[in-house]
């Protein structure tokens, strides 16, 4: 049998954007609640404090510059998510347009699933 290079070459594009898409579509999700959740925040500022033997006054000034980082990573995320959103649509409509009738299918199934578990995540 001997190899059809077109189809090499396509079945790797599509794994390759494939991948681009599910990096896309992860990056938000991967950064969102890193700052804001409380007890893994309590945790490490413990560590912190515990291994740089601070005292009460840096360990207040340490907390007043995490409190400033923490609301410009919040700025920051709600201005670019949306751009995200835009960048994961355009690859996900560039995808679907290679896709085979049932790999569409499979595709917006696949979708599907992303979005609930996105949802269950700014629920918790």
């Amino acid at each position: 049998m001997k190899i059809q290079w077109k189809q090499v070459v396509v079945s790797l594009l599509t794994g390759l954007l494939l991948g681009a898409a599910v990096g896309i579509w992860a990056a938000p999700s991967r950064h969102h609640g890193h700052f804001e959740d409380g007890k893994r925040h309590g945790l490490m500022m413990k560590g912190l404090y515990r291994k740089l033997d601070l005292t009460a006054e840096q360990k207040v000034q340490v907390d007043k510059i995490l409190e400033e980082s923490r609301q410009k990573i919040k700025a920051l995320r709600a201005e670019s998510t949306p751009r995200f959103e835009e960048i994961r649509k355009e690859a996900h409509e560039k995808i679907r347009a290679i896709l085979t009738p049932e790999q569409q299918k499979k595709f917006e199934e696949m979708e599907e699933r992303r979005e609930k578990r996105k949802l269950r995540k700014k629920d918790v």
